[in-house]
């Protein structure tokens, strides 16, 4: 009973270490949500310039802002205005120029190559094609990048973007100047492959005349610049000269007025022009000579009206060499401008989504408190006093009788426990105290309610137990090998969302290609005027040679040699030039499998598209020559037959294989290459010196005696040259079959996975894990409820109660009428 001291004593104890148990549990799960960190997030909708640019400085790593328009033309936001150097755009590369020299150099008799208005028309006109050349590529390049975009899946900052337009507009001006590389080296290719020859670099002669033939026979001869032989070397080159034609008459013999500095005349017009520099068109102590004395003589010429360059019009420095100035395209400046607000109105991001960790304020912890004080007051209610009781009970016991055997402890344990379930009374009130019946009501809803209360938990634990949950977790800044394990795991790796924070990665951020050339690129046999050339050159010109004697085509081959080698590599390195600038395309960050598998198979086709480009390249210019009917310079496919009674030429073709194959019908007829009845194991020769090449193989270079015959064909040497290793390639393989797979021994390519991964950089991770709930999930949530369950039972079965009381009660007072029945007697 209540009134008895040791229950009150003991329901005293029960609320003060109730109350004291919530509070200290109440306050510890303040401080550990307020204390903890957590992730807190954000948006911003329709964010302004500033405001993007706010979020990005505060928040830099968690900012993710998508583009409306992940794809943003380079027009939009970038403008490119290229200024070319002045000469491009003077009177020197004008007609009226043009026609001042050519009409200047009136005295055509005169032999001399060096004089400024004999070879100056060519210089300039080749000066004014490059301009041309370069305005040309520079303007159709520049159209193209135009039209391509900037890809990004995310907003850039003002310096990301800047660094990806830096980069673009970078690579184009290589790929640029790559272009008008190739265009001049298609230009040299299509003499150097043909071996034809030219006014500069070679003059006809009378080689013989044959009286029982009534015919003549002419050979190009090869022109010399001091020392240097075209036949050897086609950068030869000599200085132009200003002569004095004042009062000139053929008996005397011409002045010299000035040496033209760093304008020279050479084999070809466009590589003396590559190795001279403007300084004369930027000095008037050399221009005005010229201009002067042009005056004197053309007539045409008095109409020019020319002065020199300004120095400070031009980045270059006047004594830059031509070729210098054509690796930059000639371009003084592209002028341009940038423009950061045009591609954010481009991009347009609809929404900025932010994250940053902080500890949680009061009122999250206050909420966090109230949601969980129902669940751990009840639960307390009702473990509290049980141990109280329990407690006080035993020692209570103990004292009383302290020699009482373990049995009966617990079946007094039993006993009290027994008690206890059957008066529990949750909703007990002071009421009640004095009522029995109305206390046995509140016992009968206790049971009810805690019926109710268990059956209600044990239904929420079975249906909590048997379903699934799913979690969505998120990684920020994840390693490689995290995303590689998330990735390799079938349980996350459907579900895995790692978006890139750069969706266009450049091939050259992990992708890298080497190769190793054809052992005879690299040997003393090819190297540019090297040793071996100079050795095997015989003067073959001014000696009367049958046209098959190899003597002839010994040059050509190896100079063809060299050049092939050359060709080949350009190629190559142009179009690797143009491969790693192309871009990666991926919004998801991809797994090392699919990243090697994608990326292999560009590298094979890079493989195999680079020798095609050079075998069309090589194809055309042979065509075009065979098309055209070329003379090459030793007359091996053509040969002029001019017949003494009329004195009328003809050309002939030459015959090839036991005189069976005529030039005139199949440009690759050819022969065994013999020197004196000796025949050169390997080498053919041909109508056209790259044909009887390209049939050829290079069985000779392995056999050091060959190598000593050939070296000795005009005089003796002691120098001995290294063979080709037959370990390294086949000796019977042809100069063709070396030419289509672009003269590579082998490729070798690599994929660094971590490039492309740090490239992507990826800012988070997410993946969806959906798996059964486990225990402590199982207690909290059923613990979390608890609270509500209780205080709704608590207002729910008292209301039943009653309700149930009054219907009975309300039957048992219902009135119900009784019928007497009198019998009725007559």
């Amino acid at each position: 009973m209540h009134t008895d001291a040791f229950e009150l004593i003991t329901l005293r104890i029960s609320t003060w270490t109730y109350l004291i148990v919530l509070c200290l549990s109440m306050l510890i799960i303040v401080l550990f949500t307020c204390l903890n960190d957590q992730i807190h997030y954000g948006s911003v909708d329709d964010p302004s310039i500033a405001d993007f640019e706010y979020l990005k400085e505060k928040y830099t790593k968690s900012t993710q802002c998508p583009c409306s328009e992940i794809a943003i033309p380079h027009y939009s936001f970038i403008s490119l205005s290229p200024h070319f150097h002045p000469v491009c755009t003077s009177d020197f590369v004008s007609d009226l120029w043009f026609k001042s020299i050519a009409d200047a150099g009136w005295p055509q008799h005169i032999n001399k190559v060096e004089d400024v208005f004999i070879s100056g028309h060519k210089y300039f006109k080749s000066l004014s094609s490059l301009c041309q050349l370069t305005k040309t590529t520079v303007l159709g390049a520049l159209s193209i990048f135009n039209q391509s975009s900037l890809i990004t899946d995310q907003t850039l900052s003002n310096a990301e973007f800047t660094a990806h337009t830096r980069h673009s507009f970078n690579q184009f001006v290589l790929n640029t100047a790559a272009e008008v590389k190739h265009s001049i080296a298609l230009i040299q290719s299509q003499i150097s492959i043909t071996y034809t020859t030219g006014q500069s670099d070679a003059f006809w002669k009378l080689s013989s005349w044959r009286n029982h033939s009534h015919s003549m026979y002419f050979q190009a001869i090869s022109k010399q610049f001091g020392n240097c032989s075209c036949a050897l070397d086609d950068e030869c080159k000599l200085s132009m000269i200003l002569y004095n034609y004042t009062n000139y008459l053929d008996v005397n013999p011409l002045r010299p007025i000035l040496n033209i500095s760093n304008m020279f005349v050479g084999c070809f017009p466009i590589k003396a022009v590559f190795q001279s520099s403007l300084d004369c068109i930027f000095d008037q102590t050399c221009l005005n000579p010229l201009v002067n004395q042009m005056k004197n003589i053309s007539e045409v010429a008095r109409k020019l009206n020319i002065s020199t360059l300004e120095r400070n019009s031009t980045r270059f420095p006047p004594k830059t060499l031509i070729q210098e100035i054509i690796n930059e395209i000639m371009i003084e400046t592209w002028n341009e401008k940038i423009d950061y607000s045009k591609y954010y109105t481009y991009c347009a991001p609809k929404h900025c989504s932010y994250s940053y960790p902080s500890r949680n304020n009061a009122v999250y912890g206050f909420i966090t408190m109230i949601g969980l004080f129902g669940g751990l007051s009840g639960t307390l209610r009702i473990i509290v006093p049980f141990l109280i009781h329990w407690i006080r009970n035993t020692k209570c016991a103990r004292g009383q009788v302290n020699n009482m055997a373990a049995r009966h402890r617990f079946l007094d344990l039993c006993r009290l426990v027994k008690k206890k379930a059957i008066e529990l009374n949750v909703f007990e009130s002071e009421v009640s105290w004095n009522d029995p019946h109305r206390r046995h009501r509140e016992i009968i809803s206790t049971r009810i309610y805690i019926f109710l209360l268990t059956f209600s938990v044990i239904i929420l634990a079975i249906y909590t137990g048997i379903s699934t949950r799913i979690q969505i977790v998120k990684v920020d800044s994840p390693s490689q090998s995290t995303f590689e394990r998330l990735a390799s795991d079938s349980k996350y790796s459907s579900s895995l969302d790692c978006p890139c924070k750069n969706i266009s990665v450049p091939y050259s951020t992990f992708a890298s290609i080497s190769l190793r050339h054809h052992q005879v690129c690299s040997s003393d046999f090819v190297v540019h005027n090297s040793l071996w050339i100079k050795l095997i050159y015989c003067d073959s010109e001014l000696i009367d040679y049958g046209y098959d004697d190899y003597r002839y085509f010994i040059i050509p081959h190896f100079r063809l040699l060299f050049f092939l080698c050359t060709l080949a590599n350009d190629t190559f390195t142009n179009a690797l030039s143009i491969f790693r600038s192309k871009t990666y395309i991926s919004k998801q960050t991809e797994p090392f499998n699919i990243v090697n598998t994608q990326m292999r198979n560009a590298l094979a086709q890079f493989q195999l598209s680079v020798p095609r480009t050079f075998l069309r390249r090589l194809d055309l210019i042979r065509d075009v020559a065979h098309g055209n009917g070329y003379v090459s310079r030793s007359s091996s496919n053509w040969y002029i037959e001019p017949v003494q009674t009329n004195n009328f030429g003809t050309m002939a073709p030459r015959s090839y294989g036991n005189k069976n194959c005529s030039c005139g019908i199949n440009a690759s007829c050819t022969s065994l290459a013999t020197i004196d009845k000796w025949i050169v194991p390997g080498f053919l020769v041909g109508c056209y010196p790259l044909e009887s090449l390209l049939q050829s193989t290079l069985e000779c270079l392995y056999d050091l005696t060959c190598i000593n015959r050939l070296k000795n064909i005009t005089k003796f040497s002691n120098i001995t040259f290294r063979p080709l290793d037959p370990t390294l390639s086949s000796h019977n393989v042809t100069v063709q079959s070396l030419v289509d797979v672009l003269m590579i021994d082998q490729w070798e390519s690599n994929i660094i996975y971590e490039n492309y991964y740090t490239a992507c950089s990826a800012p988070s991770c997410t993946y969806v894990i959906i798996e059964q709930v486990n225990l402590v999930y199982m207690i909290t949530t059923i613990f979390g409820l608890y609270g509500g369950l209780t205080i709704a039972f608590k207002v729910i079965v008292p209301i039943l109660m009653t309700i149930v009381q009054y219907l009975i009660m309300h039957r048992r007072r219902r009135v119900e009428p009784v019928v007497d029945v009198i019998p009725y007697r007559e």
